[in-house]
């Protein structure tokens, strides 16, 4: 199987864009990595920048990415990065952001092996021959209560999180199982809440069915969102990468 990759970031009506994307193809194997810098703490979009910029690093550097058949590596690139951006803050600042990212390695029988991990509430969607088969969980407090059967208490807004990249407790990083790709085409779409706020889950499939590449899907998603929010836009990054 062999992959195609493609991203962009936009700053949409902001005065600085947080949001950071990184992507590495060694060819055999790839990383994509998206952070976005967490709203009124500061220093969001440095931390972002530590956050895809190590972790692209840590990817490199790793021999394995799926030693013992699961996703410990990823998971334990995650916390490192996590304890990363901690030191970075100095402990005079909460400079925090998201991140989801996806590992991939092409095997000797031409299967391709994926993982992938998230901290906040950026998302991965996977969609196997077109259709949407997965979607990461916010780790937003609206969603904590939701997962519970409750109703969230008066004020709470869709944008708080329960954590981030630079917890200095440590964070929980969400790791799927890692799954073998053979014969299925497969999408993968990471983005940042500035994307997926103003899209449904449905406008993604619908738009995936009318492309041949990566490109051509994110070029469409960004023109439905302009369509749906004008100027008054978030920052909003997507990377997206077809499997086939």
């Amino acid at each position: 199987m062999i992959w195609q990759i493609s991203w962009y970031s936009d700053i949409g009506d902001r005065i600085i864009n947080e949001d950071r994307v990184e992507t590495e193809d060694l060819g055999n194997r790839a990383c994509v990595v998206l952070a976005d810098g967490v709203g009124g703490q500061g220093g969001g979009s440095t931390a972002a920048t530590v956050v895809t910029k190590r972790m692209a690093e840590v990817f490199q550097e790793r021999k394995e990415l799926f030693e013992g058949g699961d996703g410990k590596a990823l998971k334990e690139a995650m916390e490192d990065v996590n304890s990363l951006v901690v030191v970075m803050q100095g402990g005079h600042s909460r400079a925090q952001a998201t991140c989801v990212t996806l590992w991939l390695e092409k095997e000797e029988d031409g299967s391709c092996k994926v993982v992938w991990g998230h901290v906040g509430d950026s998302r991965l969607y996977m969609f196997l021959e077109g259709k949407l088969v997965h979607v990461t969980q916010d780790h937003s407090v609206r969603a904590l209560w939701e997962s519970r059967g409750e109703t969230p208490p008066p004020g709470i807004g869709r944008s708080a999180i329960w954590q981030a990249m630079g917890e200095p407790e440590g964070v929980e990083a969400e790791i799927s199982p890692v799954m073998t790709l053979k014969e299925q085409e497969a999408a993968f779409l990471l983005c940042s809440d500035g994307l997926w706020e103003g899209l449904t889950s449905e406008e993604m499939e619908e738009t995936l069915a009318m492309c041949e590449s990566p490109g051509d899907w994110l070029a469409r998603l960004r023109g439905s969102l302009r369509a749906v929010c004008g100027k008054k836009r978030d920052n909003n990054s997507a990377a997206a990468v077809f499997i086939y």
